[in-house]
């Protein structure tokens, strides 16, 4: 198959380039790079310039490519942005250029479209676990632009493009060198404080191999319907508190921890019995997981 990876040079977009076959498949990945290259000899993972903001090239990547499946990484956060309204130029804009490019294909692509958990309010949600019938509600304007990717992923099925949705949670693991548990193992040798909003506030974490292995699942899987959503998480909530306990076990050092409490704990994870159900999706827990990553942490 010949598979576009809009936004593979992103922390999601290098491991899955690296764990797709490429001995089966030709793996394109686009990027913003005016430079179009085979990364090795009859390796068949190919650069491509793309840019959703250039809609010529994205017309003529795809036509160039024909890809059977596209998967859509590419987002920027409202932090990040270099001008105002530059998220919904990219997140959403973007992908509807993306889609109108399909339109004129030979062959209509199978789009695998990245959510996230911010298109529910997850500091207060209705219930949990929480499976995808639960009411969305964004919290930020992050998840609001993938409340709206998903929106257009929906509509163009409409136009029998396939669209498979992967709404996921906090990602760790290699090359994620933030966030909470990242922080935890990489200063278990050193005295910094780390501050934590609540030690009862109970999140869902799942690392990276799980992503990879949950979107090269959408390529192959059996379903009538042209448009799917699938909660990918670790299946089960833990408390930011129990993340401390774990990164200490498994460093064997303690850490130097304070909790602000400036924010009401509150419980957030997600049912992924659909996933686990047509994706064959079965998570790594959060044990190993972050034993995982300080193996990895170490080597380095």
């Amino acid at each position: 198959m010949n598979i576009l990876i809009v936004g593979g040079g992103s922390f999601v977009g290098r491991h899955l380039s690296a764990m797709i076959d490429k001995n089966e498949n030709n793996v394109f990945i686009g990027t913003t790079s005016s430079v179009n290259h085979e990364h090795d000899s009859g390796s068949n993972l190919f650069n491509i310039h793309l840019n959703l903001l250039d809609k010529s090239t994205v017309y003529d990547s795809l036509d160039l490519i024909q890809p059977e499946i596209i998967v859509h990484l590419a987002s920027i956060r409202n932090e990040t942005a270099t001008y105002s309204g530059e998220i919904f130029d990219v997140n959403v804009s973007g992908l509807q250029t993306l889609f109108q490019a399909c339109n004129g294909l030979k062959i209509q692509p199978h789009v695998v479209f990245t959510s996230a958990m911010g298109i529910y309010d997850y500091t207060n949600p209705l219930y949990v676990p929480v499976d995808e019938h639960h009411p969305a509600k964004p919290h930020d304007l992050y998840g609001l632009t993938k409340l709206l990717g998903e929106t257009i992923c929906e509509f163009h099925s409409g136009n029998r493009i396939r669209s498979t949705v992967l709404r996921i949670p906090g990602i760790y693991g290699p090359h994620k060198n933030q966030g909470l548990i990242y922080s935890l193992l990489k200063r278990s040798n050193k005295t910094k404080s780390i501050t934590i909003p609540s030690a009862h506030t109970v999140r869902d974490f799942i690392h990276i191999d799980d992503v990879v292995r949950s979107i090269i699942a959408t390529f192959t899987y059996d379903s009538s319907s042209l448009f799917n959503i699938f909660n990918i998480g670790s299946g089960t909530g833990i408390s930011l508190k129990q993340i401390v306990n774990y990164a200490e076990y498994i460093t064997t050092n303690t850490s130097d921890i304070s909790y602000d409490n400036l924010q009401s704990p509150s419980e957030f994870f997600m049912d992924i019995s659909k996933a686990r159900k047509m994706l064959g999706y079965k998570p790594t827990t959060i044990a190993e997981g972050m034993t995982l990553f300080w193996n990895y942490l170490n080597e380095k």
